[in-house]
């Protein structure tokens, strides 16, 4: 392209040659030479007003990363022009895009020049559109026009029912005058009836008529709503200007950011009837705030907020001063740093370590969906399946007979896949049958986690008192129990049960309760963690293998005894913060109904 000095130049030129030579002899050989300048500034002229080619694509979606509320999609685009200036239009980029996040890249056949996004052009109504507004206005005219005859028949109504003191009226004329016409008022009245229910019946039709068009005219508008709304969500177009450097096609990626997403991780965790084999289904529920459709695309999935991290945790100099009085001590849930630095200084009351723990994110996250999905074009949130694997589990059973008799399916996960597990809803299958939903933790790759699986089928437990004797020496009151516990497994093969009892626990020392287990108790169990918490929580735990019964249950029999003051019994507190396996649920009062008698 020439620049705007030659081609003035060359304009110059020629209009110079072009006067001169029309006011000489007009020679043929220098007249022809000013036209054929002339002639080369017109060409040069064309040539720079040649407009780029233009190129109108929308490309193919092939990654997609979602993160909270953001998500970072890239397309691919294939330009085929002639060399030189291209105009390529990126179309249906979708509404929710953030303008200023667009990147382009190009191969070594194209040379970005200039990129901007605007705002795409709202588009003409189409077909469907155009007959939607047609029919609108033909139900439109009809239900005006049924609305004209109910005016009409409405006031035909009014005529007849003036037709009632029309026909007293006469009936008394016709008494004045010595001569009644009894057959006259007869036919006056029965006209007045016939009419009447014809026009009743007449504007009955017409109403349910109009009611019938009202609801098909809103069907209608709602559609064309819908149609305007997604004209309205139009959404955004690239332009780009580029040079083709080369012959072929040239490649394009384009990448931005669209808001309004949101992605939840929902799992189906489905076993075979025989309890051995628990698959696992991962989905992703997507929302989004715009549709664009997403065809067979690579997809991550992040729990991080875009941003976030993005700043150094740095700390300022704690700059001090003296002052007289009392310090200002800060409280709340939001304290700043440096408040809570002056309180630890200024608060005498501060005796004890505390650690200072800020605001605990999960752990970033990104899982690489391993198979291509598709997302349709549609605002519906959606539902994708993302993949299915075969999980190792252990299955025992939590028996707490104090508060039922049915024993909880316990199934204790493990994940064998190379990615971690986020946290999401799972739904829970046993062959096909619907066993309710619960939630899955965050599993990390090689982790586990535990889940409740229902009730079992085929066991029961029961809890009986076998015997209570109570003594008094002196202020002091004792109490003595004992109990057994029975497991039934109906099933074909052995069973292992985590059992649970409890004894009372003191509320605090000055309480002067004492409890002691019975010598021939069976041994606990050994679990480190229930080891650390039985003490304080008064519970008991036995982890037994339970034989498939035949004639002869699995029994456990423990005591227990329980001292203090004889002039005081045992009441129920609040309940303890403890293992939610070792919850129960409504509180139970039966220890003090066999403790105090």
């Amino acid at each position: 392209m020439l620049p705007k000095n030659i081609l003035r130049m060359c304009f110059a030129d020629c209009a110079a040659r072009l006067s001169v030579h029309s006011h000489a002899a007009f020679g043929v050989p220098r007249f022809r030479g000013g036209l054929v300048a002339l002639h080369i500034g017109l060409a040069f002229a064309a040539s720079a007003t040649v407009e780029a080619a233009s190129v109108s694509l929308r490309g193919e979606v092939t990654s997609v990363s979602v993160s909270k509320g953001q998500a970072h999609v890239a397309r691919r685009l294939s330009v085929e022009a002639p060399t030189g200036d291209v105009r390529v239009l990126v179309t249906d980029l979708p509404p929710t895009l953030v303008g200023a996040s667009l990147t382009v890249q190009t191969d070594s056949a194209l040379t970005l020049l200039s990129a901007r996004v605007e705002p795409a052009p709202v588009a003409p109504l189409s077909p469907v559109q155009l007959e939607l507004a047609q029919e609108i206005q033909a139900l439109s005219d009809s239900i005006a026009s049924i609305q004209s005859r109910t005016d009409a028949t409405q006031k035909q109504l009014a005529h007849v029912d003036g037709l009632e003191s029309f026909t007293s009226q006469r009936a008394s004329e016709y008494r004045a005058e010595s001569h009644f016409n009894a057959e006259a008022v007869k036919a006056l009245t029965l006209f007045g009836f016939e009419q009447r229910l014809e026009l009743a019946t007449r504007l009955q039709r017409l109403d349910i008529e109009r009611r019938q068009m009202a609801a098909q005219l809103e069907e209608l508008k709602q559609r064309q709503r819908e149609g305007q709304d997604r004209a309205v969500r139009s959404g955004f177009q690239a332009v780009l200007r580029l040079r083709k450097v080369s012959a072929g096609a040239g490649q394009i990626k384009i990448g931005y950011v669209v808001e309004d997403i949101s992605w939840q991780p929902e799992y189906v965790l489905r076993a075979s009837d025989g309890e051995q084999q628990f698959e696992l289904s991962n989905f992703v529920r997507l929302s989004r705030g715009s549709s664009d459709a997403w065809r067979n695309v690579e997809m991550a999935l992040s729990n991080q907020v875009p941003g976030q991290g993005l700043v150094a945790s740095t700390l300022d100099p704690l700059q001090v001063s003296l002052k007289k009085g009392p310090p200002r001590l800060v409280r709340g849930a939001t304290v700043s740093a440096r408040a809570a630095q002056l309180n630890e200084v200024n608060d005498r009351r501060i005796t004890e370590r505390a650690t200072t723990e800020g605001n605990r994110e999960p752990a970033p996250r990104t899982i690489a969906v391993a198979n291509r999905v598709s997302v349709e074009d549609s605002l519906d949130p959606q539902t994708i399946a993302i993949g299915r694997h075969d999980l190792e589990a252990d299955v025992f059973y939590i028996a707490s007979p104090l508060v039922g008799g049915s024993l909880t399916r316990m199934v204790q996960l493990t994940n064998t896949t190379d990615a971690p597990l986020p946290a999401g809803k799972v739904t829970l299958l046993l062959g096909n049958t619907y066993l309710g939903n619960t939630e899955l933790p965050e599993i990390d790759a090689g982790g586990g986690a535990t889940l409740p699986f229902g009730v079992a089928r085929r066991m029961s437990v029961s809890r009986e008192l076998l015997a209570r004797s109570e003594s008094v020496r002196g202020n002091r009151r004792t109490v003595r129990l004992r109990y057994r516990l029975t497991v039934n497994n109906n099933s074909e093969r052995a069973e292992n049960v985590r059992l649970f009892d409890r004894t009372p626990v003191a509320s605090g020392p000055a309480t002067g309760v004492r409890v002691m287990l019975d010598p021939d108790t069976p041994a606990r169990s050994t679990d480190e963690a229930y080891r650390k918490s039985a003490k304080q929580s008064g519970l008991l735990r036995w982890d037994v293998e339970v034989p498939p019964s035949g004639d002869e249950p699995f029994v456990i029999e423990f005591g227990y005894e329980v001292e203090f003051d004889r002039s005081f019994h045992l009441a129920p507190v609040a309940a303890m913060a403890i293992e939610p396996a070792m919850r129960e649920a409504p509180p139970s009062h039966a220890l003090s109904k066999a403790i105090n008698g």
